[in-house]
């Protein structure tokens, strides 16, 4: 089948809500693909949802990483392939004309993903976060969906600046996504976060489902939601899609979301547009305490699983209308953590009775 019949062909088939080129790309190394002509064209458009066809990476990477083609393009992509320098992916543009059209893509796409999010701040304020410390830079949140205007090039920006907040010194490198608390990298005290902790957690959530819940079962003792492994959940986030496990825990998991518009995220997730759901969670019914451990014996486990749940949808509830509030916001680093700390232990309280 030649690209005329087969671009005859997907006009038949699919959905024709935004202009294609009318080309089929065949095959791809490095920087540039081919169409079924034997054309070669430079790939500028790598990072971008699906188009991931060049680069062929091999043996370990492969293995290791998740969609490292993924990651190459949109390394490449946010630096204008290095700035045109060959410090990147693929080497060095071999033209001006290219070098001049990454800048050029780059430039529109900073302008498009800031446009949009500044519209919808005004809109509905406060629901973009603009703080790239944050790990909801740039996402809109709807309950407790996150829909990510970037397509996932956020996170590396997030990680670029929270390297250079440590590095200048300011008053915090990471800034919680609940309760907007800044926390500083290499303090020195035990509990606190190296920037090591934050580069080991980058390469891990760009690793394999397989590789991942190895690092979680054998290295973390938890899942990224804090969970402690078993066998069925790590057998789970290996095989099924993420789109899917989004949707299972919205409709039958322990905290599902009620909001109509996260149904449609969800469903968007499965055709390329990045959106995910998830809530900071304590999972007290699995803690190994004296406390906990009394009042299992008491109450039975089931019990104070159906507490925990409570607590959770509790004290999120709180502190998320807390964190609307401008006083609170005004507030210095260390009252807000007194704060957030004064509604947990409050919640605590009231709803184990200890």
């Amino acid at each position: 089948m030649n690209q005329n019949m087969v671009i005859e062909t997907g006009k038949q088939l699919f959905v024709q809500n935004y202009a294609q080129f009318p080309i089929v790309l065949e095959s791809g190394e490095g920087l540039y693909v081919k169409d079924l002509d034997g054309n070669k064209y430079l790939d500028l458009v790598a990072g971008i949802a699906v188009n991931i066809l060049g680069y062929q990476d091999k043996g370990f990477i492969k293995a290791v990483f998740w969609a490292p083609k993924m990651m190459a393009a949109n390394i490449n992509t946010l630096t204008a392939h290095g700035l045109g320098s060959g410090i990147g992916f693929g080497g060095r543009l071999e033209t001006s004309f290219a070098r001049e059209q990454a800048a050029v893509n780059l430039t529109k796409m900073v302008l498009t993903t800031v446009g949009a999010a500044a519209m919808i701040n005004a809109m509905r304020p406060g629901s973009v976060e603009t703080d790239p410390r944050s790990s909801d830079f740039l996402k809109v949140r709807i309950g407790n969906t996150r829909i990510d205007l970037t397509g996932g090039k956020g996170q590396y920006l997030i990680f670029f600046a929270r390297f250079l907040a440590m590095l200048g010194g300011a008053e915090g490198s990471i800034k919680s996504a609940q309760t907007k608390i800044l926390t500083k990298l290499n303090t020195g005290k035990f509990s606190d976060p190296t920037f090591m902790n934050v580069a080991l957690d980058f390469l891990t959530n760009k690793t394999t489902p397989l590789i991942r819940t190895g690092i979680e079962v054998l290295g973390k003792g938890k899942t990224f939601e804090g969970k402690k492994p078993t066998v069925s959940a790590a057998l789970g986030s290996t095989f099924t899609p993420i789109f899917l496990q989004n949707m299972y825990e919205d409709i039958f998991g322990d905290y599902p979301e009620p909001n109509k518009y996260v149904a449609v995220a969800n469903w968007l997730d499965a055709f390329g547009v990045n959106a995910n759901t998830y809530q900071p969670i304590q999972e007290y019914s699995e803690k190994d305490t004296i406390e906990m451990n009394e009042l299992r014996q008491m109450i039975g486990k089931d019990k104070l699983k159906e507490l925990e749940i409570i607590y959770n949808k509790t004290v999120n509830s709180k502190i998320d209308r807390v964190v609307k509030q401008q006083s609170y916001l005004n507030l210095p680093n260390e009252e807000k953590k007194k704060v957030i700390e004064g509604i947990r232990r409050e919640t605590k309280q009231q709803v184990f009775k200890l």
